[in-house]
């Protein structure tokens, strides 16, 4: 379960496994969603909004599977959301134990649904890189 999850090290996890280059003041306005819900999604996801500039959403599995189902359905609601709300990028993050599994993966899903759009980004992070922004809280 994730209830909260701590705000210096999102940023550290943004600007560092992310590679984002928002300027600092970004960070002072940090809003998220544990648990958001998006319809067809078989997994919550984790929504962080940096700001007015930066969407994440964030589906933590091992799952092949559930990235071939989700991600589509990630990349067209946080491309829609990043649109509707006037965000200057969106990033799909899939966080995994199993990166060698869903990585090549990911990027075919990705380069089906991202339509060349250069201001959405996906990453596959280990959930050791996350693990510091999700801790104490995240539990399987």
């Amino acid at each position: 379960m994730l209830d909260k999850l701590n705000k210096p090290a999102i940023k550290s996890f943004v600007k560092g496994t992310l590679g984002c280059s928002c300027p600092d003041r970004v960070f002072n306005e940090i809003k998220y969603e544990v648990s958001a819900i998006l319809p067809h999604c078989q997994n919550p996801i984790l929504r962080i909004e940096l700001g007015d500039r930066l969407l994440i959403y964030l589906l933590v599995t091992d799952s092949p599977d559930v990235v071939e189902c989700d991600l589509p359905v990630i990349i067209g609601s946080g491309k829609e959301e990043r649109d509707r709300r006037g965000f200057n990028r969106f990033r799909a993050v899939v966080c995994t134990s199993n990166v060698g599994a869903v990585v090549h993966l990911a990027g075919d899903v990705f380069a089906r649904h991202a339509q060349q759009d250069d201001m959405v980004h996906l990453h596959v992070v280990t959930r050791e890189d996350a693990q510091a922004m999700l801790e104490p809280t995240f539990r399987d």
